[in-house]
């Protein structure tokens, strides 16, 4: 990747990643942050993967730019597939399926007794990769005023960042619940404004899911 693809995807003008996703600097850049500067030994599997993933994520965001939506949906889940998969291999488990198990997957969810299906459940073998993606996943949900898909994905955010091994720390996640409320906010304002009764009353229920799920 060039410098100047780097800053394109970094400082993305809609969406302020800069700040958002940890880049051009600041704390959430040194928390999301990755060390490449060991290029032998026994780590460079675990970088190539990581190398990966990173490519895969930002891929997503040139789809994205490049108004590829569905593209970029489908990439973004490839993402979190891509990194359930590398840590459960590094984990030694053997799953039978191409991508490495789900998020309904059994296997995937913190307690012995919980059932996949409860959407509060903290996920395991996701990362700070799984996180960012499904992030925005959620944007672009909100995009196409999907509520159901938003609350799915948005509850997922929480399940990944709650997971004791996912990498997530209590900072980064309160920044991007913030800048994801605000969004929010701005979708209801731009409702109102517009004079269209539907899709005001369409974001008022989209702010009362998301706010609801935010303090449950």
């Amino acid at each position: 990747m060039s410098d100047s693809e780097e800053y394109e995807y970094e400082y993305d003008e809609s969406d302020q990643e800069a700040m958002d996703d940890g880049g051009g600097g600041g704390d959430d850049d040194e928390e999301q942050s990755f060390d490449y500067t060991d290029d032998e030994g026994e780590n460079q599997p675990q970088e190539d993967g990581e190398a990966a993933l990173e490519n895969a994520y930002y891929n997503a965001k040139s789809e994205r730019d490049d108004d590829e939506l569905a593209e970029a949906r489908e990439t973004f889940e490839s993402v979190v597939r891509m990194e359930i998969a590398q840590n459960k291999k590094a984990a030694g488990i053997d799953t039978t399926t191409e991508d490495g198990g789900g998020e309904d997957d059994a296997m995937d969810v913190e307690g012995s007794d919980v059932k996949s299906t409860n959407l509060t459940t903290p996920l395991k073998y996701h990362g700070s990769w799984s996180y960012k993606a499904i992030k925005q996943l959620v944007k672009l949900h909100l995009r196409s005023m999907d509520s159901t898909a938003i609350i799915k994905d948005y509850s997922r955010m929480f399940r990944v960042a709650s997971a004791s091994d996912a990498g997530i720390s209590p900072n980064y996640m309160e920044k991007s619940v913030n800048r994801m409320l605000d969004r929010v906010s701005n979708l209801v304002a731009a409702a109102g404004s517009g004079g269209d009764r539907e899709g005001g009353n369409a974001s008022h229920v989209i702010a009362q899911n998301v706010y609801g799920k935010t303090i449950s």
